[in-house]
């Protein structure tokens, strides 16, 4: 055992020279800057987001969607997460470069729309959802709306 340690007790922690500062905590947040790489930060966010999704929408919760529905909500988690970053720190660091922030918050919404659309969380994919669910037996979305995803029958010519 040190000298220093007998001084202040086995295990506790011990300045190197005067100023320094302790080590970090598990679980600190000091390193963190928007948090949308952080699962710790991410996780709860999408949570939350889903369960406000799941009251509307309750085919969410079906097993077979679970993948779809969960990069959906931590899409929308970061893209929350991001925003706020970009809010509160700007669009432009301090020499008038754009954030690498923002170029994430753009692939964070683009991919949060898309499962969105994907997913039924649109108001015209919640259309087509309703209206799939109340079309006679065999038919399926390209008979109602067409290949390219258009209103109309998919055999129009």
């Amino acid at each position: 055992m040190t000298e220093q340690e007998q001084q202040t007790g086995p295990g506790e922690w011990v300045p190197a020279f005067p100023g320094q500062r302790p080590p970090f905590q598990p679980g600190h947040t000091l390193s963190v800057r928007h948090g949308a790489h952080s699962e710790r930060l991410v996780a709860p966010l999408a949570d939350a987001i889903l369960q406000r999704a799941v009251e509307d929408t309750p085919w969410l919760l079906e097993a077979r969607y679970a993948p779809s529905v969960r990069a959906w909500a931590r899409a929308e988690a970061q893209a929350v997460l991001l925003t706020e970053y970009l809010e509160a720190q700007g669009l432009h660091d301090a020499e008038g470069r754009l954030r690498p922030a923002e170029q994430a918050l753009h692939r964070a919404e683009t991919r949060a729309a898309n499962l969105r659309k994907d997913l039924g969380l649109t108001p015209l994919s919640a259309a087509r959802i309703r209206a799939l669910e109340r079309a006679p037996s065999g038919l399926t979305i390209t008979d109602l709306w067409g290949e390219d995803g258009t209103e109309g029958s998919g055999d129009e010519g």
